[in-house]
């Protein structure tokens, strides 16, 4: 094994932050540390509770992922030790392990966190989110009222900062706080943001030509960023829900439309300057934490060869990219360092890490001519990977007019921007799109991090797919070889025309196979699968268990293939199985569960006839009379000939 391949296993554990909670508070220290936060949030526990030390992985990792917005909202969150500091505990009336409670910064006891919420990351954070909206009264407002010769100002200048403008769908005077009741609760958020970037507020009811133009609407709230440094492409409306408390993820949208434009600027910027921070970026190994969800794209180019043509493109996608979350876009120089290095490095490490039996069934051999079919294109280029899954999907071209098409790279962006893992009890209407050429995996979980063995199943089956694409291109170009030969051995042949006809090898390999999305359903909010139909055998799901939804038909899958037994995440080996099956690949038996059935188990095989409606039930109807009709004149015949041997008989 290379050192290079060393180095890539060995990095992750090298980078990987430890996570350092802050110290654990004491009688001493009580009230002076609470008294440093505007809010604080702790946890009374036990070393040697169970439910304890179930929970602590989960305190961490809100603390880990949340630590920004923790501290830009002076929120503390700690930790007492009741074996420790007894006194304390007793002092703050603690009865059961683990306890939480919210504290104001005047260490005065505010609210409990009860058994109203859960203990996961969410509820935490949700919580947390609407006990800190009470608190934004008290920033300062440094937003402006603007009237429309200020709005087309600003519109028309080109500034050195972020700009917020806030249409708002109200009159006011000259104070924000006249604004219609019914928008009175967005004042706090907006004065938030305030203290972020420069804000404006306009009233679209002034002056009804600015709606038109900016296609308001006259009964909600709309905002528009306007990019610095820019003279076009330089204003974006924020699409998603604004709601009491929209401000966070506001402001991480901005942050992140600062930083994709910033990289769009010239042809001379550059993310990485050297090698070691290149690789920093990349992914070594599976990151199962909704923190890590990040869609990063890269766009590689030669500066030699690369035009402002080529970089025209990228103001032309701020748009789209507008509207996605979470995502990261660079750009890059070291395409062959990218391809030879961690590209190949990483695909050879996915090769040796599937398992062993599907090694032998499927015959699989790390193929360098296959890496170099799947890493073919033209300069510049689109890479794109996931921060959680290290698989790289390419947006392969062969001339500027592909690298150039602004549709087909909108598209490809808005396909490849999904996130990896969706929560389903959020956003099942998002994920449970029907028609869809899907495969829509839901694992019933109790963290997070339980979701790794889903992951490490989706990559080994990636892989797979791509191998399996690279046999189905080659057995077809066999196939036109063959048929180019025949027909010009044929009397007939026509060269011309042929080429017409076939001139480019356009394989619809893609087309053909379903998109698999990960998602995620809590252990105790486990409804919605009986509402949505997905639960037809009245099964108790528990923590691990998989379903996979074919949004493609009205089928799901809650077992192995040959062997009707539970599907469940302890064993991704059989879930990368049933996953290659369902795509004709490695094809086994399969146990399909038709969504809604009306079928009791001992009836399922009506399922088949129940998915086509009333037309399953009146063919089923037709073929009962056509059966019955050849049964009664089958007996009237065998009477008939029984009849007659008996006067043949007779008469002889």
């Amino acid at each position: 094994m290379s050192l290079f391949i060393w180095f890539l296993i060995l990095l992750p554990f090298t980078l990987q932050d430890e996570i350092i909670l802050p110290e654990t508070l004491t009688l001493e220290t009580f009230k002076q540390q609470l008294s440093t936060q505007k809010l604080s949030f702790v946890e009374f526990y036990s070393p040697y509770c169970h439910h304890c030390k179930t929970f602590e992985p989960i305190w961490k990792s809100t603390y880990n992922n949340n630590k920004d917005w923790l501290i830009d909202h002076k929120i503390g969150f700690y930790q007492v030790n009741c074996v420790e500091n007894g006194d304390l505990c007793v002092q703050e009336k603690i009865k059961g392990y683990p306890s939480m409670k919210l504290y104001s910064n005047k260490a005065m006891f505010t609210k409990d966190y009860n058994k109203d919420y859960n203990r996961n990351e969410k509820d935490i954070m949700k919580f947390l989110k609407e006990e800190s909206i009470k608190d934004l009264t008290e920033f300062e407002n440094f937003s402006k009222l603007i009237g429309t010769n200020e709005l087309i100002q600003l519109i028309n200048k080109i500034s050195n900062n972020l700009e917020i403008i806030i249409f708002l769908p109200s009159k006011f005077s000259k104070d924000i706080n006249d604004i219609n009741s019914q928008y009175r609760d967005f004042i706090n958020p907006i004065k938030f943001i305030s203290n972020k970037f420069d804000t404006y507020i306009y009233n679209i009811l002034e002056n009804l030509s600015i709606v038109q133009k900016f296609g308001l609407k006259l009964d909600e709230i709309q905002i528009f960023i306007k990019l610095p440094n820019r003279s076009k492409f330089n204003m974006f409306k924020y699409v998603s829900s604004i709601t009491v408390d929209f401000q966070y993820e506001f402001i991480k949208w901005c942050q992140q439309m600062l930083e994709i434009s910033g990289n769009f600027q010239s042809i001379d910027s550059n993310s990485f300057n050297n090698e070691r921070d290149f690789f920093d970026k990349l992914p070594q190994e599976i990151q199962p934490s909704l923190s890590f969800d990040f869609t990063n794209f890269i766009y590689f180019y030669d500066p030699n060869s690369t035009f402002d043509e080529d970089f025209e493109i990228l103001n032309h996608l701020l748009e789209p990219l507008s509207k996605l979350q979470n995502i990261k876009f660079e750009k890059n120089t070291n395409w062959e360092l990218f391809k030879n290095k961690y590209w190949y490095e990483i695909n050879s490490l996915n090769h040796k890490d599937i398992n062993e039996d599907l090694h032998q069934q499927l015959e699989l051999t790390f193929d360098e001519i296959q890496f170099e079919i799947q890493t073919s294109t033209s300069l510049p280029v689109l890479c794109k990977f996931n921060s959680i899954l290290p698989i790289v999907e390419i947006y392969q071209n062969f001339g500027p007019n592909e690298i150039r098409d602004y549709f087909q790279i909108k598209d490809w962006i808005n396909k490849q921007s999904e996130p990896l893992i969706g929560n389903f009890n959020e956003d099942w209407n998002k994920l449970y799109k029907t028609g869809e050429n899907t495969l829509l995996i839901i694992q019933i979980i109790d963290e997070i991090s339980s979701i790794s063995n889903v992951l490490k199943s989706l990559k080994d089956y990636k892989y797979v797919l791509e191998k399996w694409k690279y046999w189905e291109l080659i057995k077809r170009r066999e196939e036109k070889d063959k048929e180019l030969q025949d027909f010009k051995n044929s009397p007939n042949f026509n060269e011309i025309e042929y080429h017409q006809k076939s001139i480019r090898e356009i394989y619809p390999i893609n087309d053909e196979i379903k998109d698999v999305k990960t998602s995620f359903i809590f252990a105790n909010n486990t409804e919605i699968l009986n509402e949505l139909g997905l639960n037809i055998n009245s099964k108790k799901y528990q923590e691990n268990d998989l379903l996979i939804v074919d949004l493609s038909n009205k089928f799901y899958y809650d077992s192995k293939i040959e062997i009707n037994e539970p599907l469940t995440s302890f064993k991704p080996d059989d879930l990368t199985r049933v996953l290659l099956s369902l795509n004709n690949i490695a094809k086994e038996k399969e146990f399909p569960l038709l969504r809604n059935s009306p079928y009791s188990s001992k009836l399922r095989r009506l399922d088949n006839i129940h998915i086509f409606g009333i037309w399953g039930y009146l063919i089923l109807i037709v073929k009962l009379i056509v059966v019955l009709y050849f049964i009664k004149n089958s007996t009237r015949y065998f009477h008939y000939i029984s009849n007659l041997k008996i006067h043949e008989l007779k008469f002889d």
